[in-house]
């Protein structure tokens, strides 16, 4: 019977490849180069790297063009003005695009700078005859313009049935959790309960009860809330605004449902909503205005592309010169390890070489031996420290003395054949 669960180291111990230890989801070719027990050539590091750097350059371009830079939404009422400064970048935005979500028509400017205040406050009134469903509200929403200090609002009330709650809420986050705790005791800055007995709708709205606030510290939201739990609420208002509002020449101006403001690249150009109070916002109680960023092509181009690609290309510079000067380090050290080597091989040759010739000597017979290190010493003492050797007798010099073999007085040549053989 065949063993199915794959090859074993042993007994009960299954065999762990290389596979094993890098998981499933590591590139193939990492996986044999582990295997061969090799890294990566450095130059599909740096292409691994190249990849890695863009993906990442272009989800942070993504992000900031879609969050950073992505639309925003304003509620505004009647009579209401804004600076849009939340999505506005003249460096990457040529242009800034408003839309009116109920298609009604606002008013659009692009000045220079932040306009200046106009010392007078203008005074204008809103009349409202609203039905509120029950556990509902309706509100007004007057955001606080820098600098002024001369904002007032007054109420003036009359319901023909039942009874609604008024409040006045200073700030988005305390109307956020009114909203869902209308009993928030921190959250309102003024609050009026009101019921039919309270006036005549006929009469004049001078003579309905009234309640005036004067804070405008933080942007301020009017809220008139249905407490009954089955039946709509009736009711008519007026509300007087007074409130200082901004002057100057604007460069650009527009007055539609929906405009389109050019900015120049890298200005203090401010872009400045306002809402009328006349015409038909007059049964409008809030309207939403959507603020769209157009990308400015050429400053995405250099900020996202031209300036990492330079970057990258001076540290891939940068890096390569380090690894040359790292691979001539390198090859300077091995040059040098390589010639210890041979030094030491040619010393330890020749050591063996010398140790040879002795032991040669040493099996050669007494006499030659003696010669041969006699020979040996005359050639290793250096001139300086040694007597001139003579040459050799010729044989002419030879000639005439008494040879111990033959015997003879003189001779004047070799022995003959004969006289070798008798002797």
């Amino acid at each position: 019977m065949s063993d199915s669960r794959g090859p074993t180291r042993g007994r009960g111990h299954t065999e762990i490849t290389v596979r094993d230890l890098y998981g499933p989801w590591f590139p193939t070719c990492c996986v044999k180069c582990a295997e061969r027990g090799q890294g990566l050539p450095w130059k599909t590091k740096y292409a691994i790297a190249s990849v890695v750097v863009a993906l990442n350059v272009l989800l942070v371009a993504v992000l900031f063009r879609y969050v950073g830079h992505g639309d925003t939404q304003v509620v505004m009422s009647p009579g209401d003005i804004l600076l849009m400064t939340d999505n506005v970048d003249t460096t990457f935005c040529a242009a800034q695009t408003l839309t009116s979500a109920g298609g009604n028509t606002f008013q659009a400017s692009v000045f220079p700078d932040t306009p200046p205040l106009n010392p007078h406050a203008t005074e204008f009134s809103l009349q409202y005859t609203l039905s509120i469903p029950p556990r509902d509200y309706v509100y007004w929403l007057y955001h606080r313009v820098p600098g002024s200090s001369q904002s007032k609002i007054t109420l003036h009330t009359c319901l023909t049935a039942l009874e609604a709650d008024l409040y006045i809420i200073d700030d988005k986050d305390a109307f956020d959790h009114w909203k869902s705790d209308v009993d928030c005791d921190w959250c309102t800055v003024e609050d009026r309960h009101y019921d039919s007995s309270s006036c005549d709708p006929s009469d004049p709205y001078k003579t309905w009860p009234s309640l005036t606030s004067s804070l405008f510290s933080e942007d301020t939201y009017i809220a008139y809330y249905n407490p009954q739990q089955i039946h709509n609420v009736t009711l008519s208002t007026r509300l007087v605004i007074k409130k200082q509002n901004f002057s100057g020449v604007p460069k650009e101006s527009c007055s539609d449902s929906t405009c389109s403001l050019e900015l120049s690249y890298k200005s203090k150009e401010v872009v400045l909503v306002e809402i009328p109070f006349q015409g038909t916002y007059n049964n409008v109680v809030s309207e939403t205005i959507t603020s769209r960023c157009v990308p400015r092509i050429s400053a995405h181009i250099v900020y996202f592309l031209c300036l990492p690609l330079g970057v990258w290309v001076t540290f891939s510079a940068f890096v390569l010169c380090l690894m040359k000067i790292n691979d001539n380090i390198i090859r300077t050290t091995e040059n040098a390890d390589n010639a210890r080597v041979f030094s030491r091989m040619s010393n330890e040759e020749g050591s063996e070489r010398i140790r040879l010739v002795e032991d040669r000597d040493m099996s050669r017979p007494p006499r030659v031996a003696r010669a041969y290190g006699r020979h040996r010493g005359s050639n290793d003492r250096s001139p300086s420290n040694s007597s001139p050797v003579p040459p050799p007798p010729s044989y002419q010099d030879v000639v005439g003395q008494p040879l111990p073999e033959t015997g003879r007085a003189e001779s004047t040549g070799p022995p003959s054949y004969e006289e070798c053989m008798t002797k």
